[in-house]
């Protein structure tokens, strides 16, 4: 169990960038001392998304595992126990000292996985306080605004496919011009922000 367990947990990191051991440097919450840039914002939101997805499976996974292991810890019987069941040092069974050893990993995993799943947590927090602050930007801008940071940002269109998009539909516009209004659309959403989220100092 405890090399799954491992083996797991070495998966997850390596697909979302995360080092346990450095968590307590990694955490989202101390960006926000700074202040939060709108084009981040958008060009992240669906990652945020993602990952919010991903912890909570892994959540989900770690509460099973959490769960399996109090199971087996409870099971966990001290010497004294098995002594007063006429079970001596010597009398003891491979089986029921297995079964010791078994419950003593069972509880370190069980403690290990409680701290995952804080850290997890806070991550999970943290996100959402970003995606609360892309929810509100958004709704503060006019539909074409929305029309544009979804395209681009949420389906990943370039503009130059936006252009033809936007010619199918008869309204004649080119790059150049698709990107000032992208331009306009992040400096309108930063101040939105700043109204938000101002930078602490």
């Amino acid at each position: 169990m405890t090399i799954e367990i491992l083996k797991g947990l070495f998966a997850f990191q390596e697909k979302w960038g995360i080092n346990m051991a450095e968590k307590q440097n990694t955490t989202m919450s101390q960006s926000k001392e700074m202040r939060v840039d709108a084009e981040w914002l958008f060009s992240s939101h669906v990652e945020m998304k993602g990952r919010i997805a991903s912890f909570s499976e892994r959540i989900r996974q770690l509460s099973n595992a959490s769960n399996e292991s109090q199971i087996i810890a409870g099971l966990q019987l001290p010497g004294s126990i098995l002594e007063s069941m006429g079970c001596g040092s010597s009398d003891t069974s491979k089986t029921e000292m297995a079964m010791l050893r078994y419950g003593d990993i069972a509880a370190a995993e069980s403690h290990d996985t409680v701290k995952e799943i804080a850290f997890l947590s806070r991550q999970i927090h943290d996100i959402q306080e970003m995606l609360f602050l892309y929810d509100a930007v958004v709704k503060g801008l006019t539909e074409s605004e929305k029309w544009l940071v979804d395209q681009y940002y949420e389906q990943g269109r370039s503009l130059d496919s936006l252009v033809l998009i936007l010619e199918e539909r008869r309204v004649h516009t080119s790059k150049s011009t698709l990107r000032r209004r992208k331009i306009q659309i992040i400096q309108k959403a930063q101040r939105l922000l700043d109204m938000l989220s101002p930078a602490k100092d």
